[in-house]
């Protein structure tokens, strides 16, 4: 399986790439509320794709990334638009093996049957 040029903004994929694509990723639970695990109350939330802590972003108080630099858990989704970000490549990343994971989000966010399933 080959990662595509999407991967932090092109080229060979970083040596981290094959490590975090085999870590457990985590979708948040059904019932779960996207707000900030410190209260933050912002349309920009992320979820942690390692351990699923939502955190707002880094344009309100950016609890995110400092998740990420306490944790070094690398990758979150956009609860706002279902993007994947990686803080190692500073950048967005596309892969198939992130497909279900963001179908899950998909879903939790328009509902289950919102796309026929």
């Amino acid at each position: 399986m080959s990662i595509p040029p999407t991967w932090g903004g092109g080229g060979a994929p970083p040596r981290h790439a094959t490590a975090l694509l085999c870590a457990g990723t985590h979708a948040p639970a059904a019932g779960a509320q996207p707000v900030c695990s410190h209260g933050c109350e912002s349309p920009e939330q992320w979820v942690c794709l390692q351990c699923g802590e939502v955190n707002c972003g880094r344009y309100l108080n950016a609890h995110s990334l400092a998740h990420h630099g306490a944790t070094g858990h690398a990758t979150a989704a956009s609860l706002a638009d279902l993007s994947v970000h990686c803080y190692l490549c500073h950048g967005y990343v596309e892969h198939p093996r992130l497909v279900p994971l963001v179908e899950r989000l998909r879903a939790l966010k328009f509902g289950e049957d919102a796309f026929g399933g």
